[in-house]
């Protein structure tokens, strides 16, 4: 069980990952990010345990072991974060996949991925590291999900992952409402592929749909779906404004938040 100091240094660890993410770790970025909850005692326990070393300007680098750590944190949370919003449908999945990372461990983490279709991105569009399940593309258990390349015409599927080649990508299946939760329904896959998405049809390539993972639906369950929708976090009344991914433990207001990058923008849509 982990205690609330190793918590504590673990949450200092996934700081750092995330400012190398943004190209800004150094001790005062560190500072920043906690505000007034920094504490001093956490960031030493790090140069103790040789996770990290310091410079004389004050930039942080990770030790082979401390990106290795580092690495399995985020990995583990970001995976947790995707079961919880997708799978579990839990709204404050942020809260929940911090106490995720603590408890489970690296061969359950791959399991999940491998249940989820190995996703590349946690809900916020941030990137999960690969794991070994990933690597070798291990069918450790017969994944739910399948490439939208699998449907035929007139099947439809709820949109579990998409593992976009880039943010380029990924912001313009976003724009086109194609995003984790979003009802797919296949018209034609000759000679394009045509799907139904929240009322209008779209014409995408085959290298794009072989990238969206899809849980398939059965004729009554789309019917039940998308004649009752429910309104969900996508929805055009929600504003998630406010929303920076990443440990949240009730850590001060000075934290850089940045831009958003990936599934959530202020005024999408969705009928999840």
């Amino acid at each position: 069980m982990a205690t609330k100091e190793s918590k504590m240094v673990d949450e200092y660890i996934e700081a750092i990952w995330m400012l190398t993410e943004r190209g800004e770790c150094t001790i005062t970025s560190v500072k920043d990010y906690f505000s007034t909850d920094y504490d001093q005692n956490y960031f030493d326990q790090l140069l103790k345990l040789d996770l990290i070393s310091t410079d004389e300007k004050g930039a942080i680098t990770y030790t082979d072991e401390g990106w290795k750590k580092g690495r399995t944190l985020i990995r583990a949370h970001r995976i947790a974060e995707r079961l919880l919003y997708d799978v579990l449908r839990i709204e404050d999945y942020e809260m929940a996949a911090c106490e995720f990372e603590h408890i489970i461990d690296t061969d359950l983490i791959d399991g999940i991925c491998t249940l989820l279709g190995h996703p590349r991105r946690c809900p916020d569009g941030l990137p999960i590291p690969p794991g070994e399940c990933c690597k070798a593309e291990q069918k450790m258990i017969k994944s739910p999900s399948v490439s939208l390349l699998e449907l035929k015409p007139e099947e439809s599927g709820r949109v579990v992952a998409v593992n976009a080649e880039n943010d380029h990508q990924l912001h313009l299946l976003d724009n086109l409402q194609i995003r984790p939760g979003t009802v797919l329904k296949i018209h034609q896959v000759q000679p394009s592929i045509v799907v139904e998405c929240d009322g209008s049809t779209i014409a995408i390539d085959e290298k794009v749909a072989s990238s969206i993972y899809v849980w398939k639906l059965t004729a009554d369950r789309y019917q039940e779906i998308t004649h009752h929708p429910r309104r969900g976090r996508h929805h055009k009344d929600h504003d998630p404004s406010s929303y920076d991914c990443g440990p949240r433990r009730g850590l001060g207001s000075g934290r850089p938040q940045g831009k958003r990058r990936g599934w959530r923008f202020k005024n999408s849509t969705s009928d999840t």
